[in-house]
């Protein structure tokens, strides 16, 4: 991978990823499963460890006509920075030939990055809290009976509507899922069943849409 100003990072491997990454709640939500509050810091561990090691792309991989590959690259990068602007470079060989060339990605500009600081703090570069990832405002369409702005604070494993809110919402959170009802328009209760992606910055969901017994789709964005 190559920076806008030109520095070149190789990939590092999952293993020294998960040690860097030892009882960070945030690389845990990373997982897509939440923040492992149910589980011990060694099985938590352990279980990031694995699923990074299972996602990490080998160093040489053949992908057939018609594939797709898919996999995690890790790189550690200076305090501060994030790979947004930068390019991933690959060589490319066709096998009956042997031809090989280069391809080039350029990663978008708003690409985030996990940063560990001194003594094991971690921010991410998006305004989320990883203790409460609910909690902030949230821009929902999909439908018409609660689409608009929700306000919400999550506080442990419940959240809440405050004042900003269009709609009274209260739920639990369980793992990366919120279960909450939503007093919607004509104070008609919806239930829906929120998840949220791993960088906490959007959420899709599902509620009873009241036509033959259908299900609704409903998606936020935050603000």
């Amino acid at each position: 991978m190559t920076d806008p100003d030109g520095k070149y990072y190789r990939p590092v491997s999952s293993e020294v990823m998960a040690d860097a990454c030892e009882h960070n709640k945030l690389a845990y939500a990373l997982l897509g499963f939440g923040i492992f509050s149910y589980m011990s810091a060694d099985e938590a561990n352990r279980k990031m460890a694995s699923d990074w090691r299972d996602k990490e792309l080998p160093d040489t991989s053949i992908t057939n006509p018609g594939r797709k590959r898919h996999g995690f690259l890790y790189f550690e990068l200076p305090e501060g920075e994030t790979p947004g602007g930068s390019r991933l470079s690959f060589i490319i060989e066709k096998l009956e030939t042997k031809e090989k060339f280069p391809f080039e990605i350029v990663l978008p500009k708003t690409t985030f990055a996990l940063a560990l600081e001194g003594g094991g703090t971690q921010k991410i570069a998006v305004n989320v809290n990883p203790e409460e990832p609910w909690t902030g405002k949230w821009s929902v369409d999909g439908s018409r009976n609660i689409g608009g702005t929700w306000e919400m604070k999550q506080s442990g494993r419940i959240v809440k509507s405050t004042g900003g809110s269009y709609y009274k919402i209260e739920g639990e959170v369980i793992g990366n899922q919120l279960k909450a009802t939503v007093v919607g328009d004509y104070n008609i209760t919806n239930k829906v069943v929120l998840i949220i992606s791993s960088d906490g910055r959007s959420f899709k969901g599902t509620m009873p849409s009241g036509f033959n017994n259908q299900t609704g789709r409903i998606k936020g964005i935050r603000k």
